[in-house]
């Protein structure tokens, strides 16, 4: 009789999620990430990945509760894939702590490298997302945390803030790398920021370099770095430049976007010098070495 079939009916009603049913729902969209032979993930955890963050991700970002923001987020932390980095910075900059918190103990729990985090999201994401995830990291903090890591000869940490000026630059919100240029602390991040920004290939470049060198507050020494960088800027490029594998850095992540792969090498390059055959130190000396002379 119809009677019978009336509480199935009832049963499966559309209903909101509640951040309990969400976690439920959550955990059994990242399962296929855990088993392999789940029949779920079709062979492919990469693809899987992608689409159970796509789904977190409008989540974290759209749902009108911060509780449910802050699960949808704290998911997104388990599945350890950089599809998942947009959504989490975003969340570093929601309005609500909770969401904010949940971020952080998400960020901290990724594992894979963030430059080429930083990367896929040029290579992927809309204009929009780029631009909501570079405002992200400018009110989080961690553009300007990045820029004071370039006072220190970490290679790998100055590939990353490469790779996030790249990501500023794609943006058009350059603000905190020019104001870091023309009023931070310390010459040498100054000087390689000047050096990061131009190396970006970004149009508009040229013109914001160019504004910043007209100022009158500006040290002579990065006016010069701005002078030659612009300088560099101004010459006709050539077809094709030889790549160098930069020594000793094999494990150091290897951007794969046309546009930004010769910019990077050239970073790589300028950060990192050539072995000399009567002085072979180890890597860490010669790097100071060669970021003295880029003081210089």
């Amino acid at each position: 009789s119809k009677e019978a079939f009336a509480p199935a009916t009832t049963k499966w009603k559309p209903r909101p999620l509640s951040p309990p049913d969400f976690r439920r729902r959550g955990s059994r969209s990242i399962a296929p990430l855990r088993d392999s032979r789940s029949p779920c993930s079709n062979g492919s955890p990469r693809r899987t990945a992608a689409r159970c963050s796509r789904a977190l991700a409008l989540a974290a970002r759209q749902d009108s509760e911060p509780n449910t923001r802050s699960v949808a987020i704290s998911s997104l932390g388990s599945i350890d894939h950089e599809s998942v980095f947009p959504g989490i910075l975003i969340g570093m900059a929601d309005n609500a702590r909770e969401v904010r918190a949940a971020a952080a103990r998400a960020l901290s729990r990724l594992s894979f490298d963030r430059a080429d985090a930083y990367v896929r999201v040029i290579e992927t994401g809309d204009q929009d997302t780029i631009r909501d995830v570079a405002m992200a990291c400018i009110q989080a903090g961690i553009v300007s945390q990045n820029l004071d890591h370039l006072a220190s000869s970490d290679h790998r940490q100055a590939y990353e803030t490469f790779s996030l000026i790249c990501l500023l630059a794609k943006a058009n919100v350059t603000d905190p790398i020019l104001e870091a240029i023309a009023g931070h602390s310390s010459i040498e991040v100054r000087l390689r920021a000047v050096h990061l920004l131009a190396s970006t290939g970004q149009p508009g470049t040229l013109e914001q370099l160019r504004s910043l060198s007209a100022r009158d507050e500006i040290h002579e020494e990065v006016k010069t770095a701005l002078l030659e960088a612009m300088y560099k800027l101004d010459q006709p490029q050539p077809l094709e430049e030889e790549v160098v594998e930069p020594f000793g850095v094999d494990s150091a992540p290897q951007i794969e976007t046309p546009e930004a792969e010769g910019a990077a090498a050239d970073v790589l390059l300028d950060l990192t010098p050539t072995p000399q055959p009567e002085d072979q130190r180890g890597l860490e000396a010669e790097v100071e070495l060669k970021l003295d002379e880029l003081e210089l």
